[in-house]
């Protein structure tokens, strides 16, 4: 069953061998050089390398998961969305994908002015997207090690690309690897709903009314909400490791570990079955509606307005007071606030009320530590902090 491994393994070495093109060129010249790297790439790295991932495909291996119906067409979307920068990228850098050269120029315009790696970041969804169409242990497994070599391989290629343009260590600066910094906060919406959808299988079959796991959901949500807690601390996290350290630092807290363990207690509080505290009449679930409706609207509209200071915030922000932020300090927590009350009494479960509750006293919380970094990085924030409030808007008397 594993013996895919040896040509895909091969084609990792190979592949990752054929990333030295400044190296092979001062030991055999210039076309010596473009021609090892052509040849460890392109005929012998990359063709055994798809010999080994079809190998695992056709591999009769045991699935992970039941795909169902709407899982497999998650994994169409990906491979879809992933062709486009795998295309594009290809189209943009031209023959420098399979045959670069120690005369190569920077290529800075297209998807390589928002990002670094634009194929290898189209290819990492491509391989969630096919893990999701045949989720057998062999097929998985084969997917999971191409998402760890397109990680390498880059690293790889980059430690060559400093080598032979001069210009491109300060293009690492600028340019991210793989995620445009603008699409940070989309991306979270697209993790919570796949979250949704794998974690439906799991909840209906795997969960049962005793209270020996009833409360599970509280582990991942805490951890969430002291992850995204800790990321509020940009100004400090800059001090210590530079301004785009400290970015990272904080996205990779909120973004990538905070919101998504959050979004997943909350799940796992939804769908646990558990006693009602009191009876969800059509007019309780009403007025919940409502509340989520009203909440979402602030919330919604203070994402646009703020835009990528939301999730990437920086030493660098200017401070926001149009739109909403001319009237709270807080309108998404504001928003996530009439949220919480809303989704309680929608499904008033003990384990929705208590998640529900524990997401209420978060927002405050969070509220207050993000102030403490706002007051450091934004000078005029304390004249702001007086002129409006966190949540709620003030009622302004009328003029005569």
């Amino acid at each position: 069953m594993c013996l895919f491994l040896i040509p895909l393994a091969l084609g990792f070495a190979l592949t990752g061998a054929s990333a030295f093109t400044a190296a092979y060129s001062r030991r055999w010249g210039e076309w010596g050089g473009r021609m090892a790297t052509s040849i460890l790439r392109n005929l012998l790295g990359i063709p055994l390398s798809f010999i080994g991932f079809i190998l695992a495909w056709l591999a009769p291996a045991p699935f992970l998961f039941n795909p169902g119906r709407m899982i497999p067409v998650i994994g169409w979307f990906l491979i879809v969305v992933g062709s486009i920068p795998v295309i594009w990228g290809h189209l943009v850098l031209g023959w420098r994908t399979h045959m670069p050269s120690v005369r190569d120029t920077l290529v800075r315009h297209g998807l390589y002015a928002y990002v670094r790696h634009p194929i290898y970041a189209g290819g990492l969804l491509i391989m969630v997207g096919l893990v999701l169409l045949r989720p057998t242990s062999a097929f998985a497994l084969a997917c999971v090690l191409w998402l760890a070599f397109f990680i390498v391989q880059a690293r790889l290629e980059e430690i060559d690309l400093v080598q032979r343009l001069p210009a491109y260590r300060e293009y690492m600066e600028q340019v991210p690897r793989f995620i445009p910094r603008s699409w940070s906060g989309h991306i979270l919406f697209y993790l919570a709903f796949l979250l949704l959808i794998f974690s439906l299988p799991i909840l209906r079959h795997g969960l049962a009314p005793t209270s020996g796991n009833m409360f599970l959901f509280v582990i991942p949500l805490m951890l969430g909400f002291a992850f995204v807690g800790i990321s509020a601390f940009t100004a400090a996290y800059s001090r210590w490791w530079g301004e785009q350290r400290g970015e990272l630092a904080t996205s990779i807290l909120r973004n990538y570990l905070g919101i998504p363990l959050g979004v997943w207690g909350f799940l796992l509080a939804w769908f646990q079955p558990a006693p009602l505290l009191f009876t969800d009449g059509w007019a309780v679930k009403s007025i919940g509606g409502l509340l989520l409706i009203a909440g979402s609207v602030p919330f919604i509209w203070g994402h646009i307005v703020l835009g990528q200071p939301t999730g990437w915030p920086s030493v660098r922000d200017t401070l926001v007071r149009h739109s909403l932020y001319a009237y709270v300090r807080h309108p998404i927590y504001a928003g996530g606030l009439l949220i919480c009350i809303g989704g309680a009494l929608l499904k008033p479960t003990s384990t929705v009320v208590v998640a529900c509750a524990l997401g209420f006293v978060w927002l405050i919380v969070q509220a207050r530590l993000e102030e403490i970094d706002l007051l450091q990085r934004l000078p005029s924030y304390r004249g702001y902090m007086k002129e409006a409030p966190r949540f709620v808007p003030r009622l302004r008397r009328r003029g005569p």
